[in-house]
């Protein structure tokens, strides 16, 4: 059987109605790369001391535009092969993540250059 857990800011997420009693509206999800082996589990914490820190942990701000449910985050860039393509915008939390929609929507000139990414002549 599988399941959703909702952990956008509104008041009927999971994260929200369980904060109370956890310490807080907190979590984190450590994802290990793909293609790691299938055994080693990628980990969810909630409330107070979900916090991950090390030295090999990398962490993503998320930030909060004052309006959305969603969470939002910085976009710098997308790298295609060995190839980085620069997003240039001065704003923080320019792009918000959800995983459960099918689509995406980029600037025309930089949906473009990923597009363009996957010719064989491609060159920056």
């Amino acid at each position: 059987m599988m399941g959703i857990v909702g952990l956008g800011r509104g008041s009927l997420s999971f994260i929200s109605q369980i904060g109370p009693s956890f310490g807080g509206r907190r979590f984190s999800h450590c994802l290990v790369p793909y293609y790691t082996d299938f055994l080693i589990p990628s980990v969810m914490s909630f409330g107070s001391g979900s916090e991950v820190v090390g030295d090999d942990v990398v962490s993503t701000p998320l930030f909060d535009n004052g309006f959305s449910p969603n969470y939002y985050v910085t976009l710098q860039g997308f790298s295609v092969r060995d190839t980085y393509l620069s997003f240039n915008s001065s704003s923080k939390g320019n792009t918000f993540i959800d995983s459960r929609t099918t689509l995406t929507k980029l600037p025309q000139n930089f949906h473009d250059q990923l597009v363009n990414c996957n010719t064989p002549n491609f060159n920056l």
